[in-house]
């Protein structure tokens, strides 16, 4: 019971709570005035503008600004009215007092007016002020951006270096952010947080680090570093640097290759490779080596060339003349420079280039997709029809291995009933070998027949009698008119001794040449109904 108390008690005190909260908050929004604009960034020289708005008539209107020890009483004129202690003049900034505006206008900022201006007015019937603040900033331009790359004083890197930077500005209001470049392209990765410092002046300095893999990409490439700050303009708001760098001769995935060369005429064998700085190309023909400007029999190679992007070279060899051997020989070379060495392949031909497939691989990719979804697809339909699931759960409809199994043998059972109780034909069952242990019919029953039939317990029976009786054919004809014909499927026992009424032996044969099914036709006798 006391449990139960103390939880009202709890329950009853934080409604309460919420209550006087809510009232609080509702009471502190109604001794607000609106303000326009809730700060506020200006430059030394422009003007301040604050409007505060009440929700009906007011009486007085006072402003307390950056830098002044009292409130100021503001008219509802064009009057200048001078700020005490200060070289400040503040004007009136609204739509008149009938209105609800409160507000000032200062013709041209200075520093010191950095900081929090406050509105405060008195409206009719009300006892307490209403009040408002704005917070402007009267921006400090800090000094231009200082880009610094660590460990490193010439700005030359290999491919494969950690590249460290630092970008520094001092002495700014408000905080400076950066924007780095390499390029024309914006850096995002690498970048560490601004770190912030106040200074004792009330002035902030900006600090941002970037860690960068160099790649060669990055050869001959400007990093820049751009202050954003509205007191800086384009000429001192970035720093950059000139990156240099060195990588060893580039590799290839595929072999150089040179087609439609022509036999008894000059040929021609020029490759590209990026490299930085130059590499020394040295050509291996079969066990002959010739380097650049040297000559061995037919084989020349031409001065290296450079081409249009500053880290291509251009290797040329020429053939004079062509012959049969030159194209069945192995072509080699290989490029250095000091930061490494690569080796490449080059195939010639006198054949034409060979047709390219004018698929791309992404096409070929989402062809090859759609013919395994395909393929998946009809596997899950031939699975459910054969297994009588889903759409194909009817027990009415034939399954697919039942119909398999109709087609294959003109000697089984066509019929198919439902899983009513009554018994039906199995199709693995009837076509199963005698060896398989089969039941059979007993031997002193010749009105049998050896039929296999499964009930739907799985139980079989071993033997389905048929007297041929005149009853029996006319109940057969009411139960199943449309066996008309009295055509019987069944499986035959074949004795392996003389039949009685016959004095000639039975030739029973082998097990893979014997005939284990037939047809039997049972005639209707003239007197029969049909």
């Amino acid at each position: 019971m006391d449990v139960r108390i103390a939880t009202i008690f709890h329950a009853v005190m934080f409604i309460l709570a919420v209550i006087v909260l809510n009232s609080e908050l509702v009471q502190g929004a109604a001794d607000r005035l609106e303000v326009k604009e809730a700060t506020k960034i200006v430059q030394v020289g422009e003007s301040i503008e604050m409007l505060c708005t009440a929700p009906g008539k007011i009486d007085v209107c006072l402003f307390l600004i950056p830098g002044a020890k009292d409130e100021v009483r503001v008219v509802d004129s064009a009057q200048l009215i001078s700020i005490p202690d200060t070289a400040i003049k503040i004007a009136y900034n609204g739509d008149g007092f009938d209105r609800g505006h409160c507000g000032l206008r200062i013709e041209k900022a200075t520093e010191n007016l950095n900081g929090v201006f406050k509105c405060s007015a008195f409206v009719p019937g009300e006892s307490a002020k209403r009040t408002g603040s704005m917070n402007v900033t009267v921006a400090r331009t800090p000094t231009s951006p200082e880009l610094r790359i660590l460990d490193n004083k010439i700005n030359e890197f290999k491919e494969g270096d950690v590249l460290k930077a630092t970008c520094v500005v001092k002495k700014g209001r408000p905080a400076t952010n950066f924007t780095w470049y390499l390029g024309e392209e914006i850096l995002q990765e690498g970048l560490k947080k601004p770190v912030f410092t106040t200074t004792t002046d009330d002035l902030l300095s900006t600090e941002q680090n970037l860690t960068r893999t160099i790649q060669a990409s990055d050869d001959g490439k400007e990093l820049r570093c751009v202050a954003n700050h509205v007191g800086l303009n384009e000429q001192n708001k970035q720093a950059k640097k000139l990156l240099r760098v060195n990588f060893k001769p580039k590799s290839v995935q595929e072999p150089f290759k040179k087609f439609e060369m022509v036999e008894g005429e000059e040929g021609r064998v020029s490759i590209v490779v990026e490299a930085n700085p130059k590499p020394v190309f040295i050509w291996k023909i079969g066990d002959e080596l010739v380097t650049e400007g040297d000559s061995r029999g037919s084989y020349q190679v031409m001065r290296t060339m450079q081409k249009e992007s500053n880290h291509q070279w251009e290797t040329t060899l020429v053939i004079s003349p062509l012959t049969k051997d030159d194209v069945n020989k192995e072509y080699r070379i290989k490029a250095t420079n000091p930061y490494g060495d690569t080796e490449y392949e080059v195939m010639i031909s006198t054949g034409p280039v060979p047709e390219t497939s004018s698929i791309g691989t992404g096409t070929l990719i989402i062809v090859l997709i759609v013919i395994a979804l395909v393929f998946l697809i009809s596997c899950v339909i031939l699975f459910a029809r054969a297994k009588g699931r889903w759409c194909f759960s009817d027990p009415m409809a034939p399954r697919l291995t039942d119909v398999i199994g109709r087609e294959s043998s003109d000697t089984e059972s066509a019929e198919h009933t439902t899983s009513d109780g009554k018994k039906k034909l199995s199709f693995p069952l009837v076509f199963k070998k005698r060896n398989d242990k089969m039941p059979t019919c007993s031997a002193d029953n010749k009105d049998s027949t050896a039929i296999a039939v499964i009930d739907e317990e799985d139980k079989i029976d071993t033997c389905l009698q048929r007297p041929e009786t005149d009853a029996d054919n006319a109940n057969q004809g009411a139960t199943n008119p449309n066996d008309e014909e009295g055509v019987v499927y069944a499986e035959l026992d074949l004795p392996r001794r003389p039949a009685p009424s016959s004095t000639a032996p039975v030739v029973v044969r082998a097990d893979q040449d014997k005939t284990e099914y037939a047809e039997i036709i049972h005639s209707p006798k003239p007197n029969e109904k049909k």
